[in-house]
């Protein structure tokens, strides 16, 4: 198995930086899972990523036998954006079992990050509540290298125990100690720089997840005022936002900003970005329109209404990109229904 365990950069915790398993490691993946006493494994990949399969499906939907390891799938909880499993592994001629919890965060592509904080900090939350005990567990983390995504959740795991021991954190020092040990952990700067925006979000903002249950509670909370500030918590709340927003930079708005397409920007002040610019064929000479959408997490969450006007000749090969079967967003494929149609 390509997998590199750490214990000593983490006081306490036993992580292990591991590629997914494919079927020539799969008997050796769960073998290690035994050897090594594993209780926690966090999965951080789909088993597929666009087109690409990249990862092995290597746990059994019920009970499977690998080579001399029986796995029983005895608990699946499926979440919006992670899922939660319990196995128990025995050997196949003995008595001894033991269980595995398996955390799989389902929303983050191969070299990139997730598209908004609030999910990650949750499911890192979620997986130390449920593993939380006197002595941390031997956790194996992978995504489908075993470097990138599995250095990031791991530096994000160690700087909220350091900064909850110490009142500190030193981002730097501890990718660089890790990467002695696996080269490429935190494979790109955006996961670099992921990992600062995370910090800052938990530590500045704090959780801002709340259920339908506690909602109508938790806006009361915020509408008090605060007597030092004499302002409202919900006014602090939108001023912390503004100092950590993200300005889209020059070259995000390119498209906004070419001279043929300035004129059809309904403001120069706000102009949608390359993440979010989306390009509508409206005719056969234009291919621009300055708006901005919703990303796929929110569009698939919620219902959204597309309406399309459109008067293109079938030429050029371009009626078939109009109508996919499939509407494809960052990350997300899911099917569009026509539901009514005028001429």
């Amino acid at each position: 198995m390509n997998s590199k365990f750490i214990k000593e950069l983490i006081p306490n915790h036993r992580f292990s930086e591991s590629k997914c398993p494919n079927e020539a490691s799969l008997v050796d993946f769960w073998q290690m899972v035994w050897q090594e006493n594993v209780a926690t494994i966090v999965m951080l990949t789909s088993l597929i990523d666009g087109k690409k399969k990249v990862c092995l499906k290597y746990w059994p939907d019920q009970e499977s036998i690998y080579g001399g390891l029986l796995v029983k799938c005895e608990k699946l909880e499926e979440h919006f954006q992670y899922d939660y499993r319990i196995f128990t592994i025995a050997l196949k001629h003995g008595r001894e079992s033991r269980t595995v919890k398996h955390f799989h965060f389902t929303d983050w592509g191969d070299m990139k990050i997730p598209e908004f904080l609030d999910p990650i900090l949750d499911f890192l939350k979620i997986v130390r509540h449920k593993t939380s005990q006197k002595k941390v567990p031997n956790t194996i983390v992978h995504c489908s290298a075993g470097v990138g995504r599995t250095g990031t959740y791991i530096t994000l795991d160690a700087m909220l125990d350091m900064a909850q021991a110490e009142g500190k954190v030193n981002v730097y020092k501890f990718v660089t100690e890790m990467r002695q040990r696996r080269r490429q952990s935190v494979q790109v700067k955006e996961q670099y720089q992921f990992i600062f925006d995370t910090l800052v979000k938990n530590f500045c903002i704090g959780r801002t997840t709340m259920t339908v249950k506690t909602f109508r509670m938790a806006l009361a909370s915020l509408k008090r005022t605060n007597d030092e500030t004499g302002e409202t918590y919900l006014t602090e709340q939108f001023k912390k936002l503004e100092e950590i927003s993200v300005t889209t930079s020059a070259s995000d708005m390119y498209a906004a900003k070419n001279m043929e397409n300035k004129s059809q920007n309904q403001c120069s002040t706000f102009l949608p970005g390359k993440w979010y610019l989306h390009e509508i064929i409206l005719d056969i000479t234009q291919t621009y329109i300055g708006y901005s959408i919703p990303s796929g997490q929110i569009a698939y969450a919620f219902s959204c209404t597309l309406y399309v006007y459109r008067n293109l000749p079938r030429a050029a090969g371009l009626a078939s990109s109009v109508w996919p079967d499939q509407v494809h967003w960052p990350g997300h494929s899911f099917p569009v229904t026509c539901t009514a149609k005028s001429k």
